[in-house]
């Protein structure tokens, strides 16, 4: 069990994890998406949630479908912020896979660039 992380991997897993970024060394920033490649470990989840730090967060889509998902942050925690994603009900199953794309930039006070 990884105590250092907010997310549920146990019940939905992440099988890859594409990067699309552009930086901006002058602004300091990135901006770009994360496309997840998941499958449902357990029945009924209706989350998918990542850790994050210091993002924006434009959109989440069901790659799909096409549509918009519903996604909130929790509070700040010493980890950073959990991004909870609602699932679709066509991934809630276990077995189940599906293709998640988060569209982000980083705040001015990232730390990564």
């Amino acid at each position: 069990v990884d105590r250092c992380t907010l997310s549920n991997y146990l019940q939905i897993q992440c099988k890859s994890l594409q990067l699309d970024l552009s930086i901006d060394f002058v602004k300091k920033s990135l901006t770009g998406s994360c496309t997840w490649k998941t499958e449902t470990l357990a029945d009924d989840v209706k989350e998918f949630v990542l850790d994050t730090a210091f993002l924006e967060i434009a959109k989440a889509v069901d790659i799909s479908t096409g549509k918009e998902l519903q996604f909130r942050f929790q509070e700040k925690h010493p980890f950073g912020k959990a991004l909870i994603i609602g699932l679709p009900e066509a991934l809630r199953a276990k077995g189940s896979a599906g293709t998640i794309r988060v569209y982000y930039h980083t705040q001015k006070d990232a730390s990564a660039i």
